[in-house]
C-alpha cells in the first residue's frame, strides 16, 4: 500500500572537525554543534582557534556561529597567511531553502553569515523516503544525508569555498516525465555544490 512521506529535516554531522586550516602556527578548524540562537535550539558552528606544542596544545581562542531563526552546517575554513578568511557553510532553516553561504574570518573568528547563492526548493534525495530505508533500521525509516561535500582553500590571493545547496526546482509531475529535470539532478538526489570565490 502506498505511504506518504514527509519532508525531512538535513543531517547536520556528528561533534567531529571535518576542516581544519594551519596558518603561522595556529590550527583553525570547526565543527558543527547544537546551539542557543535568541532561545531556539538549532544547528551551528562551533570554532577554535588551537597552538599545538605535542601533548601541551591550548585553545587560544574559540566562539560559535550561529543564524537565528537558521541553521549553519558543515562548517569549512581556510584563511590567508594573515589569518583573514572565510568559513563556508550550508545555510538553511525558516527563511532559507538550503543555501550556500559564508561568513568572513578575522583572527578573532567568524562574524555575521552572507548567502552566496539562495536555495530555491527543498531537498529530495532518495534517503527522504522511507522506502530507500537510509537509516538501515528494522522498522525502515529515513536518514537525509548532507554536507559531505564542503570545501576551502585558498590560492594566495582569495579563499575559494564549495557547499551543498539546492539550486533547482523540479514539480513530481516534471520528475515524472525526466527524472533529470532537464539535466538540473539526479534520480537520487537534488542538490548542487555551489563553488565561490570571496576576497578575505
Amino acid at each position: 500500500p502506498y505511504e506518504a512521506d514527509n519532508e525531512g529535516g538535513l543531517d547536520s554531522s556528528d561533534s567531529r572537525m571535518l576542516t581544519a586550516w594551519y596558518v603561522n602556527g595556529t590550527l583553525v578548524t570547526a565543527l558543527d554543534t547544537i546551539m542557543n540562537v535568541n532561545g531556539n535550539i538549532q544547528s551551528g558552528a562551533a570554532w577554535f582557534q588551537i597552538k599545538p606544542n605535542g601533548q601541551k596544545s591550548t585553545i587560544a581562542s574559540q566562539g560559535y556561529l550561529g543564524v537565528n531563526n537558521n541553521n549553519v552546517i558543515y562548517p569549512s575554513i581556510a584563511t590567508s597567511l594573515l589569518n583573514y578568511g572565510v568559513v563556508g557553510v550550508t545555510l538553511v532553516g525558516n527563511d532559507h531553502y538550503p543555501s550556500a553561504a559564508y561568513a568572513r574570518w578575522t583572527p578573532k573568528g567568524a562574524s555575521d553569515v552572507y548567502t552566496a547563492s539562495e536555495g530555491v526548493a527543498p531537498e529530495d534525495g532518495f534517503c527522504e523516503y522511507i522506502a530507500f530505508n537510509c537509516a538501515g533500521t528494522s522498522d525502515p525509516t529515513i536518514r537525509p544525508r548532507w554536507g559531505d561535500y564542503g570545501f576551502a582553500a585558498y590560492d594566495g590571493t582569495d579563499i575559494w569555498v564549495a557547499n551543498e545547496y539546492i539550486g533547482h526546482k523540479c514539480t513530481f509531475t516534471q520528475f515524472d516525465a525526466d527524472t533529470t529535470c532537464g539535466g538540473t539532478r539526479s534520480y537520487y538526489g537534488n542538490f548542487n555544490t555551489r563553488i565561490s570565490k570571496v576576497h578575505p
